[in-house]
């Protein structure tokens, strides 16, 4: 598992517009998917974001987006779909993540 950093990205009227990472996505990354993770308990619970890259070698066939913004959160579990961008391959892909109440890591 990669345990990667990211940035958020909004539109003008400040609504979430995508997910930024560097150098995080394989070469290949058809059949990609996601889940949003729960960690912690009530009030103190956290969300990450697991990517599976079916057809990724190890460490980036896993990666974790760990401790989303509350934003982000309510995006997901609202069943938008945000773009995830490497800006160092230029590669995108539409994470629709299903939501997973297990630990991440």
């Amino acid at each position: 598992m990669l345990i990667a950093s990211y940035l958020v990205g909004y539109n003008s009227d400040m609504s979430v517009g995508h997910l930024g990472v560097d150098r995080v996505f394989p070469e290949d990354i058809s059949g990609a998917r996601c889940e949003l993770r729960e960690t912690g308990l009530g009030r103190n619970a956290e969300y990450d974001l697991l990517i599976f890259f079916p057809k990724g070698d190890m460490p980036q066939n896993l990666v974790c987006l760990p401790e989303l913004p509350d934003d982000v959160v309510e995006c997901f579990l609202k069943g938008r779909v945000l773009p995830v961008l490497d800006f160092a391959s230029g590669q995108s892909m539409e994470s629709a993540a299903v939501f997973r109440d297990r630990d991440c890591a």
